[in-house]
């Protein structure tokens, strides 16, 4: 997982082998955050498949029967997260590893893993009602916290579905952010790389919402003040949902990739 800006280049490259923690953490219960922090910032792209229930089951047993423990292991992962946008996927995955469990498992570790999507679910509302001020402070800060949300929609579900309350505070909060007067580019980017993961199951569950944000995008693609790769990415989610959502062997991507640069090059020109 990637540390956040003023870390050393060092520490931002996830090893491809998660740390030795001596005994496999499977059959004995960590004993500090410290040593859950060592192994989750291990953790990236090319291993989270290999370790990432390992990683879970660390967190489980280190949280086992202690509230406390609980809460330092999910701020832990939260704030890890939340450092970088580029995180967002493998911290979801980290979330769908713990909070799913088998079938038939014992009573506990349900409980743990109850209590560890409530944390989450709670920790995303506090994050979404602060929206404007985690905005005002940073823009990426704001970024990161949408495209984590977008990756828990996708990964953590109730059942078969996607959990509604998350996506209805999604979609509520990319029209909150198209509609603001000083909207920028890295935001309509962010957004519309969400719509492109879960675009077609939030208009499934939040089908008027959806209407409403397109229709936004619509009007900044034929407004003056929008940029050239602002249109060129709103092009292609409109032309994405024109085909309910499914990019057949990936045509739009590929023209819209082959079309963006061609677009931020032409902003470049009108700026000088």
């Amino acid at each position: 997982m990637s540390r956040g800006r003023g870390r050393s280049a060092s520490a931002e490259r996830g090893s491809s082998k998660p740390p030795s923690t001596g005994q496999d953490p499977r059959t004995r219960n960590p004993s500090t955050v410290e040593e859950l922090r060592e192994y989750l910032y291990s953790l990236n792209e090319s291993n989270v498949d290999q370790f990432g229930d390992r990683f879970a089951d660390m967190v489980l047993q280190f949280a086992s029967n202690d509230e406390k423990k609980l809460k330092e292991a999910f701020d832990l992962i939260f704030d890890a997260t939340l450092e970088s946008k580029s995180n967002a996927d493998l911290g979801g995955q980290v979330c769908e590893r713990i909070i799913h469990g088998p079938a038939e498992e014992h009573e506990e570790r349900r409980s743990i893993r109850i209590n560890f999507r409530t944390a989450l679910l709670r920790r995303l509302k506090d994050e979404f009602d602060a929206k404007d001020s985690i905005r005002k402070r940073s823009i990426e800060a704001w970024l990161a916290v949408l495209a984590f949300m977008c990756r828990v929609y996708v990964r953590v579900r109730i059942g078969k579905d996607p959990i509604q309350v998350v996506g209805k505070a999604i979609v509520e909060a990319m029209n909150h952010n198209l509609e603001l007067p000083d909207v920028m580019d890295d935001e309509i980017e962010c957004i519309c790389d969400c719509l492109k993961l879960c675009g077609q199951h939030l208009e499934e569950q939040h089908s008027a919402l959806v209407a409403q944000m397109v229709e936004t995008l619509r009007t900044k693609c034929i407004s003056a003040k929008s940029s050239c790769m602002a249109r060129c990415l709103s092009l292609e989610i409109i032309e994405l949902r024109a085909v309910g959502w499914k990019d057949r062997e990936k045509q739009l991507h590929k023209f819209y990739r082959d079309a963006l640069p061609d677009a931020i090059a032409e902003d470049e020109l009108n700026r000088t």
